[in-house]
């Protein structure tokens, strides 16, 4: 590595052969062409040009550029400049567009110059990410993917480029009123516009805002009907359909109905469509560029959007009461079974809320609906690590409450759930049991609290609590502290908002529980009194557990020595269960579970560490993270997670820039409870 560096300054400084590490030196690939990209043989760590896509900023590592003369207008590679070295524009950008894993990059150009040069910029993500990759060109006449022959409405709008204010059926994104309403639809309507990316600095503070531009269109039903809102594009759209009536800027996602981003059909033209069943009223039907679309600014979208009836979807509509009627979609917002007659469905029973129980949101409910944002008792999903929950119900032993949750669209389109986290705590030893009913597949389960009653960094349940099920129980044995009692539905989709539940805490004197030591021995006693006594308490007692024998090294100080070139076991089960305090900086840069340690002697000045290879395509989210150590601190010199194998979750971490002779550390874990598992890993020096 020192020597490609030295010949690499070389080259660049005193007139020798370029390498690709710079534009300079960029490699040549014929159109129809490719060629391997070995990351790791960059030198050059920082993008010499900042990417467009991802957070667009000098993230990226190890890259690498190519060139291609363009034999057709348009190109498909990954990060794609025009104009010369030194002199760069970024024209396209890709990042996290395809391949099995989804990590993999495409990057689309459009109105190339036939005949002209243009650069290729590829990089890795992170340290974690730097590998081998083959880069394809291919040069083609893209598709006319939008045609105006047939329009009605010619939206006449100009490109808006950096500096301009979206005027023209900016809705609630010109001035953040009541958004204009000269730009009226009628079902049957086609309309021909254009959207943009650019930059306006918008609040005056002398940085340019990045925008896009969005045009906002209004319709009237006068029946109930069932309509689309189609879009085709040649980039990357968006379509929403909203309520108009009570539409209120400063607050967007109440009047959300339903949303759809555009997808490639394989012709290179993006194709979404939206559909709602709706009941008369005033409606927006929205089209702009597709948000967080990593298409750089100047990036102009044209599409042709059209309004049109779709079919009323008839079908059995079943209330909270148990009641059914056969009507339409559009008039049945509870359960709904589409095709079907009343006497093909048996309804939900329905939910009866005991005498005296309590009700979720301080006793007046929660009201979903679609755009709404779940900021009622939304718990740790509303306020994140290291903050209180949002939490407004707090319960005690003896308590019965009854609650709703489902599946709604959240402001942003997606089809999300409601949570409700109520908070419980605890004063002295209990053995606590919680009995649920629902009107829809639930999930119900209880997790901890950090001390102070805080969000910790990878909320997880307390095992042998989380039950999916419409009715249940689940008891556990709790030492004093906060816990969380969580309701929701089990999936993203198909429970109608406010389906209600209930559910009831008693609690007993607590009973003695297997305590597991790290030898592998087991006695029964109090939660408490195993955690006094060094020892792991579990859901059960020691005639129904084996307790494992706890690794040596599963903390720093009892690291294993491993040698470069060494392949070995580390099995996860043999670590102290529980959270490493040492935070791991990739993935969300939180601490994982199940850690073990090891150090070698560097015998080369990069080092490798991987569980690759000669695990379970199945197995899931191995996290390795790789340290020097200066006599009082851990410097971490490495870090990988999700980056290699059959399931795309197993990890590589590379350490580059180290001193032969020294030792370094690294460190094996699980990302969660369910990933805890026996793990090949090899450890290679180049």
């Amino acid at each position: 590595a020192d020597l490609n560096l030295v010949l690499a300054q070389f080259g660049t400084e005193c007139g020798g052969d370029l390498t690709n590490d710079v534009p300079e030196g960029a490699i040549s690939i014929e159109c129809g062409g490719s060629a391997e990209a070995d990351l790791t043989t960059a030198v050059n760590l920082l993008p010499e040009v900042p990417f467009g896509c991802g957070t667009g900023a000098d993230t990226g590592t190890n890259t690498l550029w190519y060139s291609f003369v363009a034999t057709n207008t348009a190109d498909s590679v990954l990060s794609i400049y025009s104009g010369t070295p030194g002199s760069l524009t970024e024209i396209a950008c890709g990042e996290d567009d395809c391949g099995d894993s989804g990590f993999n990059s495409l990057a689309v150009a459009t109105g190339l110059t036939v005949g002209e040069t243009y650069y290729v910029q590829v990089g890795a993500w992170s340290a974690g990410a730097v590998a081998t990759y083959t880069v394809e060109v291919d040069c083609f006449e893209p598709e006319v993917c939008v045609t105006c022959d047939d329009a009605t409405v010619i939206e006449s709008e100009p490109i808006l480029v950096d500096g301009d204010t979206d005027t023209v059926n900016g809705g609630c994104n010109t001035d953040g009123t009541n958004p204009p309403t000269e730009a009226n639809l009628n079902l049957g309507d086609i309309v021909c516009g254009t959207a943009s990316l650019y930059s306006t600095d918008t609040d005056g503070d002398g940085v340019p805002n990045a925008l896009r531009d969005t045009d906002w269109y209004q319709f009237t039903l006068t029946e109930a009907t069932s309509v689309e809102w189609e879009m085709t594009a040649d980039g990357p759209g968006q379509v929403i359909i909203a309520s108009w009536d009570g539409l209120d800027c400063a607050n967007l996602g109440n009047p959300f109905i339903a949303g759809a981003f555009t997808a490639d059909d394989g012709t290179g033209c993006q194709t979404g469509v939206v559909a709602a069943d709706l009941p008369a009223g005033t409606y927006l039907a929205f089209a702009a560029y597709q948000g967080g679309s990593g298409n750089p600014n100047g990036s102009t979208l044209n599409y042709r959007a059209e309004l049109k009836v779709g079919g009323q979807t008839p079908g059995a509509c079943c209330d909270f009461d148990g009641n059914c009627v056969e009507t339409v979609e559009a008039d049945c917002d509870t359960f709904f079974t589409p095709d079907a007659t009343c006497a093909d469905v048996t309804c939900p029973a329905p939910i009866v809320c005991p005498d005296g129980a309590f009700i979720e949101g301080g006793g007046f409910g929660e009201e979903l609906a679609d755009g709404y944002v779940d900021s009622l008792n939304g718990g740790c999903n509303s306020t994140g690590p290291g903050q209180a929950p949002a939490v407004v119900d707090f319960v005690s032993c003896g308590d019965s409450w009854c609650g709703t949750s489902g599946n709604f669209l959240g402001a942003g389109g997606g089809a999300t759930r409601d949570t409700d986290w109520y908070q419980f705590d605890v004063f002295a030893d209990q053995d606590v049991t919680v009995e649920f009913e629902a009107q829809f597949e639930g999930l119900f389960g209880m997790l901890a609290l950090d001390a102070g009653g805080i969000c910790p960094a990878t909320p997880a349940f307390i095992p042998g609590t989380a039950t999916v099920a419409e009715s249940g129980s689940f008891t556990v044995s709790l030492l004093p502290g906060s816990y969380i009692i969580f309701a929701s539905t089990s999936g993203f989709e198909g429970v109608p908002a406010n389906a209600p539940y209930t559910f009831s805490v008693t609690c007993a004197a607590p009973s003695p529980v297997a305590c597991c030591f790290a030898d592998g021995s087991c006695t029964d006693l109090l939660a408490s009194d195993c955690a006094t006594q060094g020892g792991s308490a579990q859901a059960d007692v020691c005639a129904n557990v084996t307790c494992p024998i706890i690794a040596a090294n599963d903390s720093f100080e009892g690291a294993l020595p491993v040698s470069c070139g060494d392949s070995f076991i580390a099995d996860l089960n043999e670590a102290s269960a529980g959270n490493d305090d040492l935070l791991f900086s990739c993935g969300i840069g939180t601490a994982h579970t199940n850690t073990l340690w090891y150090s070698f002697v560097a015998t080369g000045t990069t080092a490798t560490v991987a569980t690759c290879v000669g695990n379970d395509a199945t197995a899931q989210d191995t996290t390795i993270d790789i340290y020097a150590f200066d006599g009082s601190n851990l410097i971490e010199v490495g870090c990988g997670e999700d980056e290699c194998g059959g399931s795309g979750f197993l990890t590589e971490a590379v350490a580059p820039g180290l001193t032969v002779g020294e030792t370094y550390y690294f460190r094996v874990g699980a990302w969660s409870a369910a990933e805890i598992d026996a793990y090949n890993v090899t450890v290679t020096c180049n």
